[in-house]
């Protein structure tokens, strides 16, 4: 008599070890999935990113700007207007190392790493090691903007205060179950939802518009429009208040809870969206 067994493998990741469980949070453009050579924040720590976004513009559009580092104003996780958040577990081993940029490749050598166009990729001024990178974004904040008593300045400094928050950097090396990986140090282990960023900056930009009413009504036609200067002097007069353009540090405007609430609000209101 024949016996014939039919055995089914289905291949599953291990874990990292002392493995432990997050909530983050990445910025992306749409077709890129996973989170192989990217960065991702608490809630607090991608707030920053996304609430950056207006000061990047001011940043890029102004020649003599000395915060205009490379690779800034080409960054599609910041000026795609088709852009979603998702909102994700990862796992980690939670060793946590030197935090690496990660960023979608738009020259052949960026940051000192050879990189393919169109993909992510990770340097921490060369390669990173293959183990999760994390830093306060304030201490990063500080690391590469330079002193100096320009509006810019003090508004991207304050914002850093203001937020707070962690950044995570998770290099393909150190995925676990990543046939190019060196150690087996994060996985993801699933997405909870994935939203459009224009949501959420249509959350924020209605919350602003109505505190600070008096101060957009002054731009006239340029009310709405995100790259005057006038809009991102209200925008960050209200968010922060109006002595952060001048003065470090800086009180007023929405407090930490606050800023968390309307994140938080926007993964409950905006409609899901489909990768």
């Amino acid at each position: 008599m024949w016996i014939s067994i039919i055995i089914s493998s289905i291949v599953v990741a291990q874990d990292p070890p002392n493995a432990v469980d997050m909530i983050v949070y990445h910025v992306h453009p749409p077709q890129y999935t996973g989170l192989a050579n990217m960065n991702t924040g608490d809630v607090l720590g991608d707030s920053f990113f996304k609430y950056n976004e207006v000061l990047t513009t001011q940043i890029c559009e102004d020649p003599n700007s000395k915060l205009k580092i490379p690779g800034l104003c080409d960054n599609p996780e910041q000026f795609s207007p088709l852009n979603v958040i998702s909102k994700v577990t990862l796992r980690v081993n939670p060793h946590f190392g030197r935090y690496g940029s990660c960023n979608i490749c738009t020259k052949a050598i960026q940051r000192m790493v050879k990189c393919t166009l169109g993909t992510y990729f990770c340097s921490c001024g060369g390669e990173c090691p293959p183990i999760v990178g994390r830093e306060y974004v304030p201490d990063r904040i500080n690391q590469v903007v330079p002193r100096g008593l320009d509006r810019e300045t003090f508004w991207i400094k304050n914002l850093a205060n203001r937020t707070g928050g962690m950044w995570y950097s998770t290099p393909e090396t150190g995925e676990c179950g990543n046939p190019r990986a060196e150690q087996c140090n994060w996985k993801l282990v699933n997405t909870l939802k994935v939203i459009n960023a224009s949501c959420l900056d249509g959350l924020l930009d209605n919350e602003l518009t109505r505190k600070g009413a008096s101060c957009f009504n002054k731009c006239g036609d340029q009310s709405r429009n995100t790259s005057s200067l006038c809009y991102a002097t209200c925008y960050y007069g209200t968010l922060l208040g109006p002595s952060c353009i001048d003065t470090y540090p800086c009180v007023g405007g929405f407090s930490k809870e606050q800023l968390t609430e309307i994140w938080e609000n926007a993964f409950q209101v905006c409609p899901s969206v489909q990768l």
